[in-house]
C-alpha cells in the first residue's frame, strides 16, 4: 500500500468510524443477507421453479442463519478495519 492509498484508507475509515459500530455492522449484515439470498435463489432456479426457490430461501430458519452470519461478518470486518487503521496510525 503506497502513501496515497494509506491516506485514502485513513480518511475513509475515519468517516465510517464516526458513524459508529452498530450502523457499520448492520449495513454489512444487510448487504451480506441480500447478496446471499439472491445468489441462493438464482442457484435454486436450476432445479426448481421460481416460487419454490423463493419460498425455500424465505424460511425463517434460513433467514435467521443468514442474519447471524452477516452480523458476525460485520463485527469481524469492523475489527479488521480498526486493526489496520491503528497500525497505519502508528506508522505516521
Amino acid at each position: 500500500m503506497d502513501d496515497y492509498e494509506k491516506q485514502q484508507f485513513l480518511k475513509s475509515w475515519e468517516a465510517r468510524h464516526r458513524l459508529g459500530k452498530a450502523p457499520f455492522v448492520l449495513r454489512t449484515a444487510a448487504l451480506f443477507v441480500v447478496i446471499v439470498f439472491v445468489l441462493l435463489v438464482l442457484l435454486d432456479l436450476f432445479d426448481q421453479p421460481f416460487a419454490d426457490a423463493l419460498s425455500s430461501n424465505l424460511m425463517p430458519r434460513k433467514l435467521i442463519s443468514k442474519v447471524i452470519v452477516g452480523v458476525l461478518l460485520g463485527f469481524l470486518n469492523w475489527y479488521l478495519m480498526e486493526r489496520q487503521y491503528r497500525k497505519l496510525q502508528e506508522e505516521k
